[in-house]
């Protein structure tokens, strides 16, 4: 069954059995509904995007449906095919019970295609209302282990978003659509990769963007950018909503890069606090206090779902001290210098990621006691930041400011 007569004869039974809606024939770049595509039929069209179409096809050869993706061939856009192919050449690397997987690539009359798994499902609704807390935990969860896969392998997927993770008929969440991701493979091309992507772009989905990837800051963007992208799934599964927001793109992007989402425990208090705290570590702006591991967020999402403590709400005494002291920023400069040093003192001792928590809690609480005109209590706050982080551009901006608007406002004590 290789030549188009026999193709065309299959499209018809296929058809006839009610596996293709003859309404549904329309035009697209692989030719209408039921017409041959290389060793395929084109079943029915499935989805389309900015970089091409999606068809459900039929494979006579090992008889079975696949979906059968074709890129959008545009002039103006010399690297789509490339990117095309890679996205073909890193998802075929991946096997993943949770991972769409590659089956075949090629090109039928100049058109550049590849075929993967048929997932019987739809993209995730996160505003769907009426799911259960322990199955959006369970589908973040599975996508979170198959992020993990994909790390372990050199592969940023860098476009997680509700629109690549498919949920089937059972339940089960899949992620697709590799088509930005990014290769740290010792055997990629570097030359190629650097010409997809130019410094200082904004690549990805802007609602999902982790902060990083919002800044155009292409060298640090990594595994840690996938784990914030999910975070904000997670979010709006939780919340019903986006944690950051803005009138333009720019604003957006801004929001996301500087700005805080409202802590989720707020807006629905009904989500348990432990769920809340994953999915509020996952969103740290520096990637540094987010999980060491999207496998580490897909742990304590099994623990919380097993009803175990998780590792996003457990504390050291220290950082128990500067949450108490920036929840009651009135204190004396005095008392507030106490609590700095039993802080500080322990915090030599802890990990990176939480030294980074803890200068971000300082410079927030440092901001909020300088536009209240509170400057002594102001340069404790900047000084304990920049005790633990000594180079830090915010806490030394905040001192300054503290010196400037001390000096404006003399009859406040310094």
């Amino acid at each position: 069954m290789d030549d188009a007569g026999d193709l065309s004869r299959l499209a018809q039974a296929l058809q006839g059995r009610g596996w293709l809606d003859p309404a549904s024939k329309e035009a697209a770049p692989g030719g209408p509904v039921g017409a041959p595509f290389g060793p395929y039929v084109l079943l029915e069209r499935v989805g389309s995007g900015g970089m091409g179409v999606v068809w459900k096809a039929w494979d006579p050869r090992l008889r079975r449906a696949v979906a059968l993706k074709q890129v959008r061939l545009d002039g103006s856009d010399p690297g789509r095919v490339e990117r095309f192919r890679r996205e073909a050449r890193l998802a075929a690397r991946l096997r993943h019970p949770h991972i769409v997987a590659v089956l075949d690539m090629g090109e039928e009359g100049g058109q550049p295609y590849f075929t993967c798994d048929l997932v019987d499902g739809k993209p995730l609704d996160p505003g769907r209302a009426g799911i259960p807390l322990a199955q959006a935990a369970q589908w973040i969860e599975s996508v979170a282990e198959a992020l993990q896969y994909a790390h372990e392998r050199g592969v940023i997927h860098r476009d997680v978003k509700p629109g690549n993770i498919l949920v089937d008929r059972e339940g089960k969440a899949w992620i697709t659509d590799f088509g930005l991701a990014k290769d740290l493979g010792p055997a990629r091309d570097s030359t190629t990769a650097r010409g997809l992507t130019s410094t200082g772009s904004v690549f990805g989905t802007p609602q999902y963007m982790s902060p990083e990837q919002a800044r155009g800051d292409h060298a640090h963007v990594g595994p840690a950018g996938d784990q914030f992208s999910l975070g904000v799934v997670l979010y709006e599964l939780l919340f019903g909503g986006p944690p950051f927001s803005g009138t333009s793109l720019l604003a957006l992007l801004r929001d996301i890069a500087e700005h805080e989402p409202a802590p989720p425990d707020r807006n629905r208090p009904a989500v348990p606090a432990d769920l809340a705290a994953i999915c509020q570590r996952a969103l740290q702006k520096d990637p540094r206090a987010r999980y060491a591991s999207v496998g580490e967020m897909a742990a304590d999402l099994y623990r919380f779902r097993h009803g175990d403590t998780v590792r996003a709400r457990t504390r050291t005494w220290a950082e128990r001290a500067v949450e108490d002291w920036a929840r009651r920023p009135a204190r004396p400069a005095a008392a507030l210098a106490a609590a700095l040093v039993l802080a500080l003192t322990a915090w030599v001792w802890t990990e990176r990621g939480r030294r980074v928590e803890a200068v971000r809690r300082c410079v927030e609480l440092g901001n909020r006691l300088l536009d209240r005109g509170d400057y002594p209590e102001a340069r404790e706050a900047f000084s304990a930041a920049l005790a633990l982080e000594p180079d830090n551009f915010n806490a030394r901006s905040g001192l300054l400011l503290v010196k400037l608007e001390g000096q404006a406002n003399p009859e406040t004590p310094k």
